[in-house]
């Protein structure tokens, strides 16, 4: 899939590249390039293939720049990330930085990821250009009581974020999806490594949909939204990415702090659930119940035959 990226670097939406000129320049056979370019079909890209005129891009690739995303960083007075590394290809972005020996504060991002997941281990699909695949990693030296709230705080800034450039009308659905009409536009896994009543090391991955393909479209069982459809234009993903960054540092150094009772409010704002009859799975568990929001910890009350229950994890279902 790496040298694919060579081949997808070369392609235009707006003029057709044929097979020998791509063979030529990246100094391989014309079956090569047939096979790359079936590799990134497969992986979700959307390109026109003419026998006589060659391939072309059905989208435009806006490619992740580090250094863009850099400048852009530091034009916000941002300087805490130790490094802002964008790879072509990798398995997880979150486990990569899991596997580091140096656990320091940083920003990865993956134009493709070949193991990227969910909370419940479903794969995440995002063809190369589609959308962006990150992972922010950092310590938090004395964890907040309402610790378990980090991914609704997560939440929070994303929606923000997106919200200062345009996008309107988004909502977070409990515990870690950003939803519009229904469908789904992003998802956050946290992953941490702990001591008991010590310093915790927290990796934290986000998938944004920006301009998915209908090939894509059709690799994924969900109801899916992006922001090319919400906002009908192209959003520059390298502004979107130092954006996003430097959103996350402030809001991570406040909950940090304070926790979660400073975003409770906004997040409340923005609950998709509330009122709403549903479904909580537990293992082999269900309960059903009238979503009434989340407490001051961020766990998810519940009313069920006239009380009120609190739930810190589970996989919803919503009910008819």
């Amino acid at each position: 899939m790496e040298r694919a990226f060579d081949v997808l670097g070369l392609l235009s939406e707006v003029t057709f590249c044929s097979g020998e000129s791509l063979a030529n320049y990246l100094g391989i056979t014309r079956a090569a390039v047939w096979r790359h370019v079936n590799r990134l079909k497969e992986a979700g890209v959307d390109i026109e293939s003419i026998p006589g005129k060659g391939y072309r891009l059905k989208g435009e690739f806006d490619a992740l720049r580090p250094s863009e995303i850099r400048e852009c960083l530091s034009s916000k007075g941002i300087d805490s990330y130790h490094s802002v590394e964008v790879v072509r290809v990798i398995d997880s972005t979150n486990a990569a930085l899991l596997r580091r020996s140096d656990k320091k504060m940083a920003a990865l991002f993956a134009e493709y990821q070949s193991a990227g997941k969910g909370r419940r281990e479903d794969k995440w699909v995002s063809p190369p250009g589609a959308g962006l695949c990150f992972s922010v990693s950092r310590w938090f030296d004395q964890p907040q009581a309402s610790f378990s709230a980090l991914g609704l705080v997560v939440g929070v800034s994303v929606v923000d974020t997106l919200k200062c450039l345009g996008v309107k009308g988004l909502k977070l659905k409990w515990p870690n999806d950003i939803v519009f009409g229904g469908s789904k536009l992003a998802g956050i896994l946290i992953e941490l490594q702990s001591e008991v009543s010590g310093p915790c090391f927290v990796v934290i991955g986000i998938g944004l949909n920006i301009h998915l393909s209908l090939n894509a479209r059709g690799k994924i069982e969900k109801s899916v939204v992006d922001l090319r459809e919400i906002t009908g234009k192209q959003v520059s993903r390298n502004l979107l990415a130092s954006t996003l960054l430097a959103n996350l540092q402030n809001d991570l150094e406040v909950f940090g702090r304070l926790g979660f009772k400073p975003f409770l409010s906004a997040w409340s704002d923005l609950d998709s659930l509330v009122g709403r009859k549903i479904q909580i799975n537990i293992g082999s568990k269900a309960v059903i119940g009238e979503a009434a929001g989340v407490d001051d910890i961020g766990a998810l009350r519940l009313k069920v035959n006239g009380e009120f229950r609190q739930f810190l994890s589970g996989h919803i279902v919503e009910l008819l």
